[in-house]
């Protein structure tokens, strides 16, 4: 126990100095404006949101470029290079644990042979990336080297994960996007819905070995005060979005496996939730949705371990440092009172115990591991053993138990 305690002291320190010396290089970087040009050269753009039915050549802006194209691409790079966001980026850097990065580079360099050296760009996607899970796995992967190409939905978010992940030295390649919005851009090919399509036209000639699933969002509410609307948009974020991708995925790592021979070439790695094993009321919508995902991924890699595609679902339970963490934090996750709210806030917090930066450190490296699924946090794995010793019975009557209260609470709101 003693031991434990000391290392841990030990490991807080260094970890903080680590801290202190990357903000004083960050710092050095920032007062020199070659290194500032330099770190924007490895940054381009493209913005899928606009109407890109006539764009003919699709490709990324560059950074150097950026200065007399449209007011959303100049934003971007404003974005880069303004005080207060420098100041912002200095103080969300964080310092991985040096294990993490050591298995990562281990991942990537021996088991799927990636050159981390810059001579051959081996990169990797990760959609979702503006914010909580998907910007550290970001972070994580460029700090091992990983060049990266990364899509969400807010230019600002993205310009602050671009740059963090420029400053390791690697090229990022960013997308802003959102699936929800339906292009009038017609596809050559049938066999891929547009938002596909485009993911082909900017990065199809890229060697893409690693790719993250990180893009999702759901609602904490009662089924039926869903719009129809919500619904169809929910199943095609959180589920349909993930199986197009991952088949368009799957066919280009095979040819990579054909082409090279090796025996793992790459990775894809879904960002379920507990849900998705275990549901919870007040998200019966989100939940098919993430069972759905968990079981796509278990067959998947199943039959991604004939082509050498390493498959897996992470499964984390609340997680702090997310969006949806936050909005319903404060929202009270549907309770009525201030007292309510309060004791809810509460119990999630220490139920949760898991920040955005720790379950990145687990997830970029799961596909790699045996399973397919793979909890992430105390509140995943306790919530996971406590289903499995006391049965299903005993899980819904005490979800019944609860749902009653909430229910109550929620009419209480309304009639007000």
């Amino acid at each position: 126990m003693m031991t434990k305690v000391i290392t841990l002291v030990l490991s807080s320190i260094l970890e903080g100095f680590r801290r202190k010396k990357a903000i004083e290089k960050t710092k050095k970087m920032f007062s020199d404006p070659k290194k500032i040009e330099e770190i924007v050269s490895r940054i381009e753009f493209f913005d899928a949101t606009k109407d890109v039915s006539k764009i003919k050549n699709y490709s990324f802006i560059k950074s150097g470029e950026c200065k007399a194209k449209m007011v959303e691409e100049t934003l971007f790079f404003n974005v880069l290079s303004s005080e207060n966001n420098v100041e912002k980026v200095l103080s969300s850097i964080e310092v991985y644990p040096t294990k993490t990065l050591r298995n990562v580079k281990k991942v990537c360099s021996k088991r799927y042979k990636m050159n981390l050296d810059g001579k051959e760009q081996q990169w990797a996607l990760v959609t979702g990336a503006s914010g909580g899970i998907g910007s550290h796995v970001c972070s994580i992967l460029a700090a091992c080297g990983v060049p990266l190409i990364i899509s969400g939905r807010n230019t600002e978010k993205l310009a602050k994960v671009a740059l963090k992940a420029a400053m390791e030295g690697v090229c990022v390649r960013v997308i802003k996007m959102n699936v929800l919005l339906k292009s009038k851009m017609v596809s050559e090919s049938t066999d891929m819905p547009s938002f596909v399509y485009l993911y082909d036209k900017l990065v199809g000639s890229d060697d893409i070995r690693m790719i993250y699933m990180n893009a999702g969002g759901g609602e904490f509410t009662l089924f039926e005060k869903l719009s129809h609307q919500t619904v169809q948009d929910q199943i095609e974020l959180n589920f349909s979005s993930h199986v197009h991708l991952a088949r368009y995925f799957m066919l280009k790592l095979k040819n990579v496996h054909k082409k090279t021979g090796q025996r793992r070439v790459g990775s894809i790695t879904f960002t379920s939730s507990i849900v998705g094993v275990v549901p919870f009321p007040m998200t019966s919508l989100y939940s098919a949705n993430k069972h759905a995902i968990t079981g796509f991924s278990r067959a998947l890699r199943m039959e991604g371990s004939t082509i050498g595609v390493d498959v897996a679902c992470a499964c984390p339970g609340v997680v702090n440092g997310t969006h949806f963490y936050e909005r319903e934090l404060t929202n009270g996750f549907g309770m009525d009172s201030k007292k309510n709210q309060h004791v809810v806030r509460r119990q999630i917090s220490r139920a949760s115990g898991t920040y955005a930066d720790e379950a990145a450190s687990e997830i970029v490296v799961c596909a790699s591991k045996a399973g397919a699924v793979h909890l992430v946090g105390g509140m995943a794995k306790g919530a996971a053993s406590f289903q499995r010793i006391a049965g299903w019975g005993a899980l819904d009557t005490i979800a019944q138990g609860g749902m009653k209260s909430m229910v109550k609470q929620m009419e209480k709101r309304e009639k007000k």
